[in-house]
């Protein structure tokens, strides 16, 4: 298994940009590669650095001036070229790539994060990687990132103030695109006209070749032999026109590993066929994951008048209204969703997201509890609805939830961070210092584990630890309450 997604590639003379761009990816979920921090002690540092490399999914450059005069940048971005690894360049100065690198980044979607302040910039960054991992596999699923406090006695995410998604997998599940149409096949060209097409085809060439040479060239045109007539493929194996279609464009931007490239494709899908149900599908879960919500619902809302009996059209265009955080507009839709399919665990679930954030709880336990009978597995519906527990103080059966969640997958940080909050109102707070070790080894929401372990620490008096614990906290995320 790899233990990192991203190779963060950067001149040693911004590794205190870099350390912030790295800390706030691994507060996300998102794994990280650096130097030096990641280079084992007596190992070969320049095979530390390939093998790193080719293990890694995406590379993300950290550009400016000093990675622009870097021949080591350059040979780490040759590398991952080489090994088909996108490169996502993040600009942290004004300036264009040199020639050695423009060879190899110059088509690729930059991300301009030098207008300070970088904090800024950061969530649409983590944004872009969750998406293109969730493409790759093996990935945390898309989300935006959220900032969120923790106080003693609210260890759960208040409602968004802007629009925002909940944490990846633990809020909410993400509308994922579904799988594009088969691809159509031509239609005078199919079966047994296909050589009769192409035999005229070539015959046709034949006589403009002939017709050319007959009646001479241009005055600029260099003399030469006159051309050769192309004979006629075999009958057995004719050579066709290849005719593009809407779902071939959806099948390219299915495979294509770009972000861009994905929309560009889906764009031609669409124009020439506007109400391609998996192009507008995909288009929409690119929007969504982009936190582009206003462009997903005029997608989901076509879906919606193309499949008006399609529970998960709703279901995902709920999504975005939770991420916009218009409440009553996304329970209209899961209501409509269930209308149309009760069966559904993941609307259950994302409703009872939609309650838990109007903090009408009771509502938020029941749709949970639906969720889980429909799939006893759900780690996403044992885990929220033992929040909806600890907020409501419920801390018995909060602590079942958690604990059959770590039963269910036991890396599955959140249950940890969430456990430790439980362990921390019942002041076990030896059992909460170890739940909070162990979110901090998972790199599990690490601003809040941090701070709660660097409480707990004050409150044993151990003031260093706590020290050091408050300082990390607050360097990933300044706005928790200290």
């Amino acid at each position: 298994m790899q233990r990192h997604d991203v190779f963060i590639s950067y001149s040693s003379n911004d590794k205190i940009t870099a350390d912030k761009i790295c800390s706030f990816l691994e507060a996300n979920d998102i794994r990280c590669w650096m130097t030096p921090r990641d280079v084992l002690p007596g190992s070969n540092w320049g095979e530390s650095i390939i093998d790193a490399i080719n293990e890694a999914k995406v590379m993300l450059l950290v550009f400016s001036a000093n990675s622009n005069a870097s021949n080591h940048i350059k040979r780490e971005v040759e590398r991952a070229v080489n090994r088909g690894n996108p490169v996502i360049p993040v600009r942290i100065e004004d300036v264009m790539p040199a020639k050695s690198l423009e060879y190899f980044i110059s088509s690729q979607h930059w991300l301009d994060a030098y207008i300070p302040p970088l904090e800024k910039h950061l969530d649409h960054l983590a944004i872009t990687l969750k998406m293109l991992l969730s493409k790759i596999g093996d990935e945390p699923e898309v989300s935006k990132p959220a900032s969120r406090s923790i106080t003693k006695h609210d260890f759960h995410a208040s409602p968004p103030v802007s629009p925002q998604i909940p944490p990846p997998r633990e809020e909410t599940a993400i509308p994922s695109p579904k799988a594009p149409a088969t691809k159509a096949t031509t239609g005078i060209l199919a079966g047994k006209n296909r050589w009769i097409a192409a035999l005229v085809l070539s015959l046709f060439v034949v006589g403009v070749a002939l017709a050319v040479s007959l009646f001479g060239r241009r005055a600029d045109q260099p003399s030469g032999p006159a051309p050769v007539a192309v004979p006629p493929p075999a009958v057995g194996a004719p050579a066709v026109p290849q005719v593009v279609t809407a779902d071939d464009y959806v099948n390219k931007g299915v495979e294509a590993k770009d972000v861009e490239q994905k929309f560009i494709f889906f764009a031609k899908a669409l124009e020439l066929n506007a109400d391609h149900v998996s192009a507008l599908t995909n288009r929409a879960a690119l929007y969504y994951g982009k936190g582009e919500y206003d462009q997903a619902l005029k997608d989901y809302d076509k879906l919606i008048s193309l499949k008006p009996n399609d529970a998960e059209s709703y279901n995902a265009r709920g999504n975005v209204y939770l991420a916009k955080g218009n409440y009553d507009k996304a329970i209209n839709d899961f209501n409509k969703a269930v209308s149309l399919d009760p069966n559904l665990p993941n609307t259950f679930t994302n409703r009872g997201n939609a309650y838990y954030y109007k903090k009408d709880y009771e509502l938020a336990i029941k749709d949970f509890s639906t969720a889980i009978s429909l799939k006893p597995d759900s780690v996403i519906a044992y885990n929220n609805r033992g929040k909806a527990y600890l907020v409501k103080g419920n801390c018995e059966p909060a602590l079942n939830d958690f604990n059959k969640v770590i039963s269910l997958d036991p890396n599955y940080g959140k249950a940890y961070k969430n456990r430790g909050a439980v362990y921390m109102e019942q002041r076990q707070d030896d059992l909460a210092i170890a739940d909070f070790d162990k979110a901090i080894s998972l790199k599990t929401d690490l601003a809040e584990s941090y701070l709660c372990r660097g409480k707990l620490y004050k409150k044993k008096g151990e003031d260093q630890l706590a020290t050091e614990d408050f300082n990390k906290a607050k360097a990933l995320n300044p706005n928790l309450n200290f």
